[in-house]
């Protein structure tokens, strides 16, 4: 019984009796950032996915168009108050044949239905709870990405606060993008 105690209480020094060091968010970012940013200029991955639609999406239909990805799911407060900029997005360059506007996900099909509908989203949705983490290179939500005419990463944007101010900043940012490698 007291050999049991002494172990117990070995172990627990051990476990509970280090030092804990405080996780910095924002160095643990930065570092997560330069890794991502290593995938710039490279081939976005492999995927099939299907739209609420029943439409059929692959890796193979962002040949020839810039694309604008975004990531998200129901349960994200962030996700949902970007909404309304996902769709003046959608709606600004939806008309513009090399373009394509995705969003993918992870809820099953049932919620987003439910979710396109209470947001009034305009844009194509793909549920692929079993792939978006692999899609969105384990970046959590929101996510976006832009892959130029050839099928490369070329901007990203993890996370998006909801104050009015960054969120019309980062969506210039995307627009410019866009717009940049419509031209090109």
């Amino acid at each position: 019984m007291k050999k049991d105690i002494l172990i117990f209480i070995f172990f627990s020094t051990l476990t509970y009796g280090q030092k804990k060091v405080p996780i910095d968010a924002t160095e643990y970012m930065h570092k997560k950032d330069s890794v991502m940013y290593t995938k710039i200029n490279t081939e976005y991955l492999k995927f099939t996915a299907a739209t609420l639609d029943g439409d059929t999406i692959t890796e193979k239909n962002l040949i020839g168009k810039v694309t604008f990805i975004n990531f998200w799911f129901e349960g994200c407060a962030y996700c949902m108050a970007e909404m309304d900029e996902l769709n003046a997005l959608y709606t600004k360059f939806k008309y513009i044949p090399s373009f394509q506007f995705i969003s993918f996900t992870r809820d099953p099909a049932n919620i987003a239905r439910e979710t396109v509908e209470k947001q009034h989203i305009l844009f194509p949705v793909c549920p692929i709870s079993s792939d978006c983490y692999r899609l969105n290179y384990s970046y959590g939500f929101p996510f976006s990405i832009i892959i130029d005419k050839t099928g490369k990463l070329r901007y990203f944007k993890a996370g998006m606060l909801p104050e009015k101010n960054i969120m019309t900043e980062e969506f210039q940012k995307y627009e410019n993008t866009i717009l940049d490698l419509l031209s090109n």
